[in-house]
């Protein structure tokens, strides 16, 4: 895995293939690149949403909170 960060930005790598990407757009919005599917998790997104399992979320803001989806 390699992780690579800079002031607005956080990239996490596996295998040369991008995971997650985390950018700050201003103080309130992180845009956000997301592909699990990987490494076993069926999460990722494209341009209908945010697909966790068989759910797709699509138009979706989170706002005040610090984990968004939780994985049990």
């Amino acid at each position: 895995m390699r992780i690579i960060t800079s002031d607005t930005n956080v990239s996490v790598f596996w295998s040369d293939v991008l995971l997650v990407s985390a950018t700050l757009l201003d103080q309130e919005t992180v845009h956000l690149k997301i592909d699990l599917r990987r490494i076993g998790l069926n999460i990722y997104d494209d341009y209908a949403g945010l697909h966790v399992g068989q759910n797709t979320l699509t138009g979706n803001s989170f706002a005040n909170c610090t984990t968004a989806i939780a994985l049990a």
